[in-house]
């Protein structure tokens, strides 16, 4: 018997806010559950449920969107990796599959997943996030060795001195640099970002002829204060 898939809310049509995707229309599926609880997140509410699915069930809801680009995002996906990975062996020639993920879990399911699935989002969790799992390193490194081109790595910044961590990764990992995407905070309250003008000053200083993207959430620009279904 196939395990259930948790979904936080309804799958829904929205315009891709963030990364190198930004500006795409995809429908988006939100799994339940985190366990990194950083303490920006703009999505608690998807510590909630609302549905579960085994994976047939799911896969006939998202092919009535008929929408080609798919993001699995959360929540955490891989915590649910075990559950997910027969869904994405079965459709990914029918769709494409993008992960979005903190990368806190490593494990065979996991690679499997990565190897089905046609993009990886990581969401590195920096020290400032006070995420309660750190980014697995295994996780970054094994998502480039077999993606290639097909993956993006977010940092998240809040504060100055993220700068100084971000750069120590990418200096150990130059070929990083191309697929870096730096993202200011934004208020989990008021959903607005926090010091973009600072951030984006030191961002000009700090990493010119970089590689390295500096851009904001485009979706709460476009649905200030919304929380759901953007």
């Amino acid at each position: 018997m196939s395990q259930k898939i948790r979904l936080a809310e309804r799958p829904y049509v929205s315009i891709q806010g963030e990364g190198v995707h930004t500006g795409r229309s995809m429908l988006f599926v939100r799994l339940s559950g985190c366990r990194t609880s950083c303490w920006w997140c703009d999505t608690r509410y998807a510590q909630e449920l609302w549905q579960t699915f085994d994976p047939e069930t799911l896969w006939k809801l998202i092919e009535g969107f008929n929408c080609k680009d798919v993001w699995l995002t959360g929540g955490e996906p891989l915590d649910q990796a075990d559950a997910l990975l027969p869904l994405i062996e079965a459709t990914h020639c029918n769709v494409n599959w993008y992960l979005c993920t903190s990368g806190t879990t490593f494990s065979d399911t996991v690679l499997k997943l990565v190897d089905n699935v046609w993009w990886v989002t990581i969401d590195y969790k920096l020290r400032s996030a006070l995420a309660k799992q750190a980014t697995d390193l295994r996780f970054v490194n094994s998502v480039a060795a077999k993606k290639g081109s097909q993956m993006e790595i977010k940092f998240v910044v809040g504060r100055v001195e993220d700068f100084t961590e971000i750069q120590e990764l990418l200096n150990g990992r130059p070929d990083f640099r191309e697929h870096a995407v730096i993202q200011p905070m934004y208020d989990p309250v008021t959903m607005k970002p926090l010091q973009t003008k600072v951030f984006a000053e030191h961002f000009i200083r700090e990493f010119r002829n970089s590689g390295v993207r500096f851009m904001l959430q485009q979706h709460k620009h476009i649905w200030p204060g919304v929380k759901r279904g953007v």
